[in-house]
């Protein structure tokens, strides 16, 4: 068997997904002109003379092809020689059926698309060009088309038609029966060929675009409004779909010395480091680089002096940047400004292609700024020298007309200044790949595209958990399972043997002849390996690098919510390889490495340094207090008597170690269950206050009522005018007693009646049949005439019995 594993991932891709092809990739690609302005409805004239919209086909090899417009048929066959580029105008009929008009095609399926199809690898950009301003796209084949994408809109963006601040996107596909969803909605279903080309009057910025089949998405807005600056002629772009979005990145800056950065992320708790810029918080963006919602952006400000921006992630984003607006001006003129994607810093090319566009005839040059042309290239510190440029194919030479600028991160970048004419640049660097942008300058006239870069031709390489181990001599990771993934560009030998991984010198045998396996690794530092035999037989090549495994100890150890007062807290233990830069988050809110005033239940932890992130789930039990309570006996007592307070109070664990009494005359006690003699009439609650083992405290209040000596009327009338029983009672209700004894005798001193109680809580006031009716001992109406009463009382305390006495008057 022989193996030949083109490398699969166009230089513009970011993130994970690759592609293994019986057939060599990007050999086809598809896009559409869209509609920028508001061309004449008549299709006679597009833009006038100065207008031109050009395809431009780079190879490193020959190759050979076709161009078809799907609505007519139209084709145009290409040859493209080694290291050039071949350049297709588009004619007014060419135009025409791939260029959409307002209002005709809006929010309707057409099929206004080219296809570009090749014999061997290439790559492909289009150019839309009118009077002094151009812009450009690079565009994606077809095998780094994806089902998901998210977008990025420039707040205030708007269309000269109508000046309403819209979005309009084309979505494209190539197989029959792709069905489109938006935000979860259907949207539409295209055939292959098919675009619909729509516009969108809301902010679409991190709305969501699914598909069943892959599909390409182009914005094609006539002018984007950067909030930060002014306006930008972005007539066409493509978009990248989700599954090659990345966590690491590096943006170069342009000559212009400036540029906005703009970051999405594609998941929820989403975190981001940047080094070498500002966050804008004042842009209509998320003002935050950590807890990023899917769809959510961030705003960077980056300028030369910061030698450029390096940005990673916990979890997959996308980057772009924009040059800034011809209303900023630098010493190498003004600038319109437009976006390029940033690819991620794993997909690395190992050379590309850059050619200037040509400015057409009878177009107006404000100055002679008009034809700056940069290369503009990045690649890793420690192999910069190694980047080599030919012109035509001719023999490489280093970089020349600029300077290389180092960023702490280990990238460096470099502006090289290329000439407006016909010519071709290849840039390359075999030994740690680049990545290479194009761009332009002019008083109104830019474009800053990923340059025509071929597939990655990095010999072999090996990535692990998606992340190139070229792209930093000191590569860390978290404990973690690791998945390798290795990269070959030529035929390898027949049988075993044609693919080794070894790790501290020792073949893993399980992952022989393999291109992608796995293996957990704890902390340490290890020397990976990973060596080919080609087809000969004979010749290997290898290439090497050290894994620095690091690793985040967490321990949290939670303190119970006592007592259900929300004082439960949390501490946390991190021990850490990079302690400096250690973060707290509970809940998804920053916190330091002790967390008080928390409920009882469980709270989400995650602790992270430069390398690792610890998540777990973290409980605060609760502790429940005590229950106070306790019986007074009486609670209606005389002067003088004795008062008892019986605890009643209980606690889950049986642990109640303070009883503090508050008697209500100013008296305390600290006994369990105490008794008190009261010496002044007073009413009053009285307050218990316990505590348990745990330092838990409850509070229980019940009435006391001290009262004097019984008073009754001196007159009494049996039979009230209502013709009701009337009772001869206390005037007021006070004091309850041992026993209580009351006798009523006529003027003669014989006994008429009596009633007697006892039980330590009488007489019962509120029982009326208890006292005297006006009735003799045989239930006998007494007559009308002077009586006397006498009451006998004892008391709990010991002290002497109380007798009462006097008179009182029947009526009748």
């Amino acid at each position: 068997m022989r193996f030949r594993i083109a490398m699969v991932m166009l230089s513009i891709l970011m993130g994970r997904t690759g592609w293994l092809h019986a057939q060599q990739p990007y050999t086809e690609y598809w896009f559409s002109f869209g509609c920028n302005y508001n061309p004449n409805l008549s299709d006679t004239v597009i833009y006038g003379t100065s207008s031109r919209y050009e395809i431009h086909i780079a190879s490193l090899h020959h190759a050979s092809g076709i161009i078809c417009f799907t609505h007519t048929k139209d084709t145009v066959p290409f040859s493209v020689l080694p290291g050039h580029t071949y350049s297709h105008s588009l004619s007014h009929t060419q135009i025409l059926a791939c260029y959409h008009r307002l209002p005709r095609d809006l929010g309707k399926v057409t099929d206004l698309s080219v296809c570009v199809t090749s014999d061997s690898a290439v790559s492909v950009s289009v150019i839309s060009q009118q009077t002094h301003s151009s812009d450009a796209t690079q565009l994606l084949p077809v095998e780094a088309w994806g089902t998901d994408y998210r977008m990025i809109m420039q707040s205030g963006r708007y269309s000269f038609a109508g000046g309403a601040k819209t979005q309009e996107l084309l979505l494209l596909a190539n197989r029959d029966g792709t069905v489109v969803q938006m935000n979860g909605n259907p949207l539409c279903t295209l055939n292959r060929g098919d675009i619909l080309f729509q516009r969108f009057n809301e902010n679409l910025t991190g709305c969501r675009f699914h598909s069943n089949h892959p599909i390409a998405v182009f914005d094609i807005q006539m002018l984007a409004y950067v909030p930060i600056d002014g306006s930008a002629d972005k007539a066409l772009e493509q978009y990248y779909p989700q599954s090659t979005w990345g966590r690491e990145f590096f943006v170069p800056v342009t000559c212009m010395d400036r540029e906005f950065v703009q970051v999405m992320a594609t998941e929820n708790n989403t975190d981001i480091r940047q080094y070498g810029g500002t966050l804008r918080t004042n842009i209509n963006g998320a003002g935050k680089l950590s807890g990023l919602k899917a769809g959510e952006l961030v705003w960077i400000e980056v300028f030369q002096e910061n030698n450029g921006c390096y940005i990673h992630a916990n979890r997959p984003v996308v980057v772009n940047s924009f040059m800034p607006t011809y209303n900023y001006y630098h010493q190498n003129g003004y600038s319109d400004p437009s976006v390029v994607w940033i690819s991620a810093a794993a997909q690395r090319v190992r050379q590309g292609l850059v050619k200037s566009y040509e400015i057409p005839q009878g177009t107006t040059v404000y100055d002679t700024l008009s034809a700056l042309y940069y290369a503009l290239v990045a690649t890793p510190t420690f192999g910069k020298d190694s980047t080599l440029v030919s012109v035509n194919g001719r023999n490489p030479q280093p970089l020349s007309g600029g300077q290389w600028r180092d960023h702490p991160s280990g990238w460096s970048y470099y502006n090289m200044p290329i000439f407006f004419d016909t010519l071709t640049y290849t840039i390359s660097n075999h030994c740690c790949g680049l990545q290479l942008y194009h761009y332009g300058v002019s008083t109104a006239e830019s474009y800053h595209e990923q340059a025509s870069c071929m597939y990655r031709n990095l010999k072999i390489a090996f990535y692990g958990n998606d992340t190139h181990y070229l792209s930093l001599p000191d590569l860390r990771l978290c404990e973690q399972e690791v998945v390798f993934r290795g990269e070959v560009h030529d035929s390898l030998m027949d049988g075993p043997g044609h693919i080794r991984w070894y790790i501290d010198s020792v073949e893993e045998v399980a992952a022989r002849d393999s291109l992608v396996w796995r293996k957990y690794f704890k902390r340490g530092v290890y020397h990976l390996r990973m060596e080919v035999c080609y087809e000969d037989g004979f010749t290997t090549q290898s290439i090497e690098s050290e894994l620095h495994v690091v690793s985040l100890e967490v321990q949290a150890v939670s303190t119970p919510e006592y007592c259900h007062r929300s004082d439960g807290s949390i501490a946390i233990v991190a021990h850490s390889d990079a302690p400096a830069t250690l973060s707290y988050l509970m809940d998804s809110v920053v916190c330091a490495d002790s967390v008080g005033g928390l409920h009882a239940g469980w709270y989400h932890l995650r602790v992270q340094d430069a390398y690792c992130t610890v998540e777990r789930h973290v409980r605060v039990d609760s502790v429940e207090g005590p229950v106070a309570d306790f019986v007074v006996t009486p609670e209606m007592a005389n002067v003088g008597m004795v008062v008892t307070f019986t605890d009643q109070s209980v606690s889950k664990d049986d642990t109640i170690w303070q009883w503090q009494w508050f008697l209500a005359d100013g008296s305390q006690s600290a006994e369990r269950h105490p008794m008190h003699i009261y010496s002044k009439v007073m009413e009053d609650s009285v307050m218990l206050v316990v505590t348990d083992g745990n330092g838990c405290k409850d509070t229980a209040f019940r009435p006391l009522r001290i009262v004097d000596k019984l008073e009754f009327p001196n007159a009494f009338a049996p039979v009230g005018s209502d013709g009701q029983p009337r009772y001869f009672t206390p005037m007021e209700e006070k004091g309850c007693y041992r026993s209580f004894e009351m006798i009523i005798y006529n003027r003669w001193g014989n006994r008429v009646w009596r009633q007697h109680c006892a039980g330590g809580s009488c007489p019962d006031y509120a029982d009326e049949a208890f006292w005297w009716d006006g009735r003799d001992m045989r239930g006998t109406p007494v007559s009308a005439g002077v009586y006397f009463w006498v009451a006998k009382a004892t008391f709990d305390s010991g002290l002497p019995p109380l007798t009462l006495q006097g008179s009182v008057t029947v009526f009748r």
